[in-house]
């Protein structure tokens, strides 16, 4: 996505005692570049900034945000599925390589490669790395803009739904070389085109390489509304816990002047130090034809968005990366009880908690459900939204707050 749904709330320091370290707020973002053909694009296709709360030395924040920069670049240049680059083998470059034997890549690349077949593993293929043909299929549709536009035909759509290569196989078809830092695509049933397109999962990624450079002193990374990662403690002295907005999935509809309206928020909520948190939703980049709503995260089985949830919105101490490829994967689930199932899935593998809120959307009907976990994070909630709630159980002794929005 590139607006953003979730923005930061910075409190100002209200006590007058001195933290052990000076505060100074500062905003770093990373700025779209032109490339040779012209073209202005944006880091990671989406708004990616670093916020960060201790007061350095101007050579020393100049170096930090120049390192930060450097390190999203980088990224970016390797998973663009669209664009070549000088000196870099990256994901478009693997796609041309489709069938032609080895191609030396980047050793990041086979990292989210690797990283991206656990997901896709681990959720049966509701998250697929090798949707790229059918991502493409919808892209033009999507460029469009937000209004009511037409969708790909099903014939347009029957032609790429079976160019993907199912879960159980990735490996047998992408081969990792992590020795000679290689990747070899293999043909799969005889299918001409194959692409890999990392979206979404890359944003986070990036931000966990990102964070491997920043010192170990309290930083927001953000990258567009998918993901934003909180590293240490918040330094203010009456919280230790950094303030996050979750926007309200209302769809925003052009009035008859063409203006968009404004976002609101529905709850600010609580990030902990060293926490990541991952949204998904339908609600930015989206299609409406025939009163039906379409997302621009597709599912692998019917090659169309599933409909359940408007909005899947996670927290945990579980890597960027992953979470990302997860809540894109619960947007595909039919069912609470499918997603909350694959939420204990991931809980149990890597021993991290998963807070979690799932926005249903029926017509101008939207429910939010919401984890124990999660409830416990809720700072203050938007009265003027939220209707009333409820308490239903959902989970082996955990009680889901079921809420009604206006």
């Amino acid at each position: 996505m590139n607006k953003k749904s979730l923005f930061l709330l910075i409190i100002p320091l209200l006590f007058s005692c001195a933290p052990k370290k000076e505060i100074e707020v500062k905003k770093f973002e990373i700025y779209p570049r032109i490339i040779e053909s012209g073209e202005f694009i944006s880091p990671l296709n989406t708004e990616v900034s670093l916020t960060s709360y201790l007061k350095y030395n101007a050579a020393t924040y100049q170096e930090i945000c120049k390192n930060v920069e450097n390190t999203i670049w980088n990224m970016h240049y390797i998973v663009d599925s669209y664009r070549t680059y000088e000196n870099i083998d990256g994901i478009e470059s693997l796609n041309n390589y489709y069938g032609k034997g080895a191609l030396k890549v980047d050793p990041l690349l086979i990292n989210l490669l690797d990283t991206s077949f656990t997901v896709c593993e681990l959720t049966k293929g509701l998250f697929n790395p090798t949707l790229g043909c059918l991502i493409d299929t919808w892209k033009p549709y999507f460029d469009k803009g937000e209004v009511y536009y037409s969708i790909p035909s099903e014939e347009e759509i029957n032609k790429v739904k079976n160019s993907y290569i199912p879960y159980n196989l990735l490996r047998e078809y992408i081969v990792l070389d992590r020795t000679n830092s290689t990747v070899t695509f293999n043909k799969y049933n005889e299918e001409e085109e194959i692409k890999i397109n990392l979206g979404a999962i890359s944003k986070g990624f990036a931000l966990e390489e990102a964070s491997k450079i920043l010192p170990q002193d309290p930083f927001i990374l953000s990258s567009g509304s998918s993901s934003i990662k909180c590293l240490s403690k918040c330094p203010y002295q009456e919280r230790d816990y950094y303030i996050v907005s979750l926007t309200a999935p209302f769809l925003r509809i052009p009035d008859e002047k063409g203006d968009y309206p404004s976002y609101q928020s529905l709850m600010n909520i609580k990030i902990f130090e060293d926490e990541n948190l991952s949204t998904s939703g339908d609600y930015e980049k989206f299609i409406i034809n025939e009163g039906k709503i379409y997302s621009h995260i597709l599912n692998p089985v019917t090659g169309y968005s599933s409909c359940l949830f408007s909005e899947i919105s996670l927290v945990s101490s579980l890597s960027a990366d992953i979470l990302d490829g997860l809540s894109t994967a619960l947007m595909n689930t039919n069912s609470l009880d499918e997603a909350t199932k694959m939420i204990s899935l991931f809980e149990d593998i890597y021993k991290k908690e998963i807070s979690y809120a799932f926005i249903t959307r029926k017509n101008s009907q939207f429910d939010i459900y919401l984890s124990s976990s999660y409830n416990k994070r809720i700072l203050q909630k938007n009265n003027s939204i939220i209707d009333h709630m409820n308490t239903i159980e959902k989970r082996q002794g955990e009680l889901v707050f079921y809420f009604t929005l206006s």
